[in-house]
């Protein structure tokens, strides 16, 4: 039901998490994988329980354990039959929001280097 449930809370020990600053300003406070982590697993009773936002939580943690070269024993994720288009919307939208936030770095690491005249 969950692939989280196959994994460990040390397994997000060692995630890195880019532009906290952008997150923090955004949501207040430091995106923590591992606190994520249990949170899904308290809220879902030890992945025992269905609840939709979990599941997209799950996709989307397991997903940050690929981009950081962490091996999970799922496949990289393809879109769920089953998926409403309310959750795959949500997802397709935090990965625009992760492409955004990527470009505008990219864009201020270019402004950084640009010679001042």
């Amino acid at each position: 039901m969950y692939e989280l449930s196959k994994l460990k809370a040390k397994d997000f020990a060692q995630v890195q998490i880019k532009n906290q600053a952008k997150i923090v300003e955004q949501y207040g406070s430091k995106l923590d994988p591992v606190k994520a982590y249990h949170l899904i697993k308290s809220k879902t009773k030890g992945f025992t329980i269905p609840h939709k936002l979990a599941k997209v939580a799950d996709r989307m943690m397991v997903e940050l354990l690929q981009k950081n070269g962490i091996q999970t024993a799922s496949k990289p994720t393809v879109p769920d039959p089953t998926t409403s288009k309310k959750e795959e919307t949500l997802r397709l939208q935090e990965q625009e929001r992760a492409r955004s936030l990527d470009l505008l770095q990219l864009e201020l690491e270019l402004m950084n280097k640009t010679p001042k005249t």
